[in-house]
């Protein structure tokens, strides 16, 4: 996701140009790929608006080119949301790391394997995953969408105070 890119900066060669690039790009590929099959789906079929729910897509992709399609949307869908997940799994762990390395967690957390990859950062986030998987999904939903409300303003508070009292801090880019 967009907003755990800064996760990864140090891992990036070239950080200044890279970033930049990658999200004006990755940004016109979403929208792409969002936007040409919903106006192919929309325009091949006459479903109405109601019957737009959960799945949908395939079912649409069925009606156009058949079963072979509807099976690679599904495909593609679940493929997309395994790819979500690592990408958030992933940029917790790595700052679950940085908070360990900046003395804001307890330093084991800090510890990488031989691949450079942060172990307790990803065995903490799949911990997390594990207990929560036993709870109500309607109540998780609500949970995370009220955290990440929060995780959001206290990211831009600290961005905008950043901003005006520590212009000295070197920056990548501005």
């Amino acid at each position: 996701s967009f907003d755990s890119a800064a996760s990864f900066a140090g891992e990036v060669r070239e950080v200044s140009t890279t970033y930049p690039r990658g999200i004006f790009l990755g940004t016109f590929l979403v929208v792409v790929c969002y936007l040409f099959p919903l106006l192919v789906a929309t325009g091949a079929t006459d479903s109405e608006q109601n019957e737009w729910v959960d799945g949908h897509m395939a079912t649409v992709a069925v009606q156009i080119a058949g079963p072979w399609l509807g099976g690679w949307v599904l495909f593609s869908a679940g493929v997309s949301n395994l790819a979500l997940f690592e990408a958030e799994m992933s940029a917790d762990a790595w700052q679950l790391m940085g908070m360990s390395e900046r003395g804001y967690l307890p330093k084991i957390i800090s510890t990488r394997s031989r691949f450079g990859t942060p172990t307790y950062g990803i065995l903490i986030g799949a911990l997390v995953i594990v207990f929560m998987s036993v709870a109500d999904f309607s109540q998780l939903v609500e949970m995370l969408n009220f955290n990440y409300a929060i995780s959001l303003l206290i990211e831009y508070a600290a961005f905008v105070k950043l901003r005006y009292t520590r212009r000295d801090v070197p920056r990548p880019y501005r």
